[in-house]
C-alpha cells in the first residue's frame, strides 16, 4: 500500500515561477481594468449631471479655464497610487435600463471601486469639467508647466470606439495638477491639457493632451504600471 506521506511532487519546470508571476500580474490587471471601467461610468454620469445642472443654475463656461490644485495621494499597499485615465468617445452604454453617454474623457483619480476620488477631469459633455477643491487645495498654475518635455509618449487614442489608456502611478504623498480647458460657444469642453507633478520637487509624472477626436498621454517611469 502506498503511503501518501512518501509521495513527492515532481520538480517545477524551469519557467514555472516566471509563468506563475505573469499569470498573477495579468489577473491583477484584469481586475483593475474592471474596477476602473465601472468607475468611468460613474465619473462620466456625475460630470454629465453636474453639467446639466449648470445649464439652469449657472451661466455656461465659455472662456478658457486654467487652474491648479495640490492633492494628497493616499497610501495603498505601501505606495502612494494615482490612476491616469484617458478614453476616446464610445457608443452610449446601457446599464440597468438607463442610457449613459460615453464621451471622450480624461481624469486623474485615487482609490478603489466604491471609494474613488477624482482630482481633475474633463469630458465633452456640457460644462463637463472638474477641479476637486474639497479633496485638494488651490495652487498657482504657473508652478506646473503645461509641458511633456522629459516624458515619453505612452499612447495616442483616436476615433469613436472607446479605446482607453489607463496607467497606475506610484508617486509622492502630495501631487500638484494643472488643467487648462478650452470650451465651445455652448459651454462644452473641446480641448484640455492636464499636467501632473509629484512631490516637493515637482517632478514631471504625466501629461494628457485631450481633444474630442485625439488624446495623447505622456508619462514618466513612475506611471508605467497598468
Amino acid at each position: 500500500m502506498i503511503d501518501l506521506e512518501d509521495l513527492q511532487a515532481p520538480p517545477a519546470s524551469p519557467g514555472f515561477r516566471e509563468e506563475l508571476q505573469a499569470r498573477i500580474e495579468t489577473g491583477e490587471r484584469l481586475v483593475r481594468g474592471r474596477r476602473r471601467a465601472a468607475a468611468l461610468v460613474a465619473v462620466v454620469a456625475a460630470l454629465v449631471i453636474v453639467g446639466a445642472a449648470g445649464v439652469s443654475a449657472f451661466r455656461s463656461q465659455t472662456k478658457p479655464l486654467d487652474q491648479a490644485v495640490m492633492c494628497p495621494v493616499p497610501d495603498q499597499g505601501g505606495v502612494n497610487r494615482l490612476d491616469v485615465i484617458a478614453k476616446a468617445k464610445a457608443p452610449t452604454a446601457v446599464y440597468n435600463g438607463h442610457a449613459f453617454p460615453s464621451p471622450a474623457q480624461a481624469l486623474l483619480q485615487v482609490g478603489d471601486l466604491g471609494a474613488q476620488t477624482q482630482f481633475v477631469g474633463v469630458t465633452s459633455a456640457h460644462n463637463g469639467y472638474l477641479f476637486n477643491t474639497d479633496a485638494c487645495r488651490s495652487a498657482a498654475p504657473a508652478s506646473v508647466p503645461l509641458s511633456h518635455t522629459t516624458l515619453k509618449t505612452v499612447d495616442v487614442v483616436t476615433g469613436t470606439h472607446g479605446r482607453e489608456v489607463d496607467k497606475e502611478c506610484w508617486l509622492a504623498a502630495t501631487v500638484r495638477i494643472r488643467m487648462h480647458v478650452t470650451f465651445s460657444s455652448s459651454g462644452a469642453p473641446t480641448a484640455a491639457q492636464i499636467a501632473l507633478r509629484s512631490g516637493a520637487k515637482l517632478r514631471p509624472a504625466a501629461f494628457i493632451d485631450w481633444t474630442l477626436k485625439r488624446i495623447a498621454v505622456y508619462t514618466a517611469p513612475s506611471c508605467n504600471r497598468g
